[in-house]
């Protein structure tokens, strides 16, 4: 049997090793972090829940729609579809309605958040938390590779090996591994093409909900200092009675220029806003004909690696037959939560065909 080592236990990471699992594979998955998600991530402060990531998941496939709706099970946590549309604002604020046909997809959250879906795809798989794999190693022992930490110690050994990070720390490990030249070469020349968009995420608690149309604001043009604004507290269990929830989402330009004025944390609750974000405060409100008052608290997370602007080629990278093998968002065309899982979901395609050749 093909031993399968997959780095990462985001959902492409976890897609690989469910879909592998269902063919009585029994792979092993490294995260370096201790939860499961990746950017598909929900925290839970003050009473509320927080979709800090992805803000919804749609399934434009049936078994996209499988797997939400196995989350019931497997999580006790069914989804639900978030029914108020998602609007669009361009850089000067104006407010028009979104693409009719957009919005009549369902856009599916959970009462414990997005988190849930993830843990849907990890239920039974063998994940080791706490786990940094630094470097890849090609031996001629009886398997053809080693992972190794920073310090060189020897984590596992594997018949092929999933590379699930984003794109640049993946090219990272890559350019520290040890592996055959010509095949590093190709590959880092795909994974070199990836850029991602920085994004400080920032939610905001209101003593008052404000009365607009819509679930959701979306940037149209990337001009505007936010990139996505959404009323958390629509979601059913995301917020108290009566407490306004606003998740945002800053863009690249606003995010870079002020990485290091804030760290990831929960601000506001005994005393003023650091300046980056009562200048986040200033923009939401701006985006509202209703006052909201001043925040009653502010939570931040910090995303380095938030969104694709470039992604390497699935098959370029897909196709060595070294038993390398990548999967993540850097390698669909966008940066969503439904096309990593598809592309973990392709690569247990192609290592199961690999394996019965």
């Amino acid at each position: 049997m093909t031993q399968v080592a997959i780095i990462g236990a985001g959902a492409a990471g976890l897609a690989v090793g469910q879909a592998l699992a269902q063919r009585n594979s029994t792979p092993k998955i490294y995260e370096k972090s201790l939860s499961v998600g990746g950017r598909n991530m929900t925290r839970q402060i003050e009473g509320c829940v927080i979709d800090h990531g992805a803000q919804c998941i749609k399934t434009p496939s049936p078994a996209l729609l499988h797997l939400v709706n196995k989350s019931a099970t497997s999580t006790r946590s069914p989804a639900y579809d978030i029914r108020l549309p998602i609007w669009v604002f361009n850089a000067s604020g104006v407010i028009t309605e979104g693409d009719p046909e957009l919005n009549a997809e369902p856009k599916w959250g959970w009462h414990a958040g997005v988190n849930m879906l993830t843990k849907t795809l990890a239920s039974g798989l063998d994940v080791r938390m706490g786990v940094n794999v630094r470097k890849v190693m090609e031996t001629g022992n009886r398997y053809p590779y080693t992972l190794l930490n920073a310090e060189g110690a020897i984590l596992a050994e594997a018949d092929a090996v999933v590379l699930t990070p984003p794109g640049p720390q993946t090219a990272e490990m890559i350019a520290v591994s040890v592996i055959d030249q010509m095949l590093k070469d190709r590959l880092l020349a795909e994974l070199s093409q990836v850029t991602y968009r920085r994004c400080l995420s920032v939610a905001l608690a209101y003593a008052r909900r404000p009365a607009v149309p819509w679930y959701a604001l979306l940037n149209s043009d990337r001009q505007h200092p936010i990139a996505w604004l959404a009323c958390e507290h629509v979601k059913p269990g995301h917020a108290p009675e009566g407490m306004g929830l606003l998740l945002a989402q800053m863009g690249h330009a606003f995010s870079l220029e002020h990485w290091d004025e804030i760290d990831k944390g929960t601000y506001g609750k005994n005393g003023p806003l650091p300046p980056v974000l009562a200048e986040v405060h200033h923009h939401v409100q701006a985006l509202f004909a209703a006052d909201l008052g001043p925040p009653l608290w502010a939570d931040v997370h910090c995303w380095r690696y938030a969104l694709p602007d470039t992604t390497a080629d699935f098959e370029r990278l897909n196709s060595t037959g070294s038993g390398l093998f990548f999967a993540g968002d850097y390698v669909a065309e966008q940066g969503r939560v439904h096309l990593a899982i598809e592309s973990g979901w392709r690569v247990a395609e192609l290592i199961a065909a690999t394996r019965n050749g």
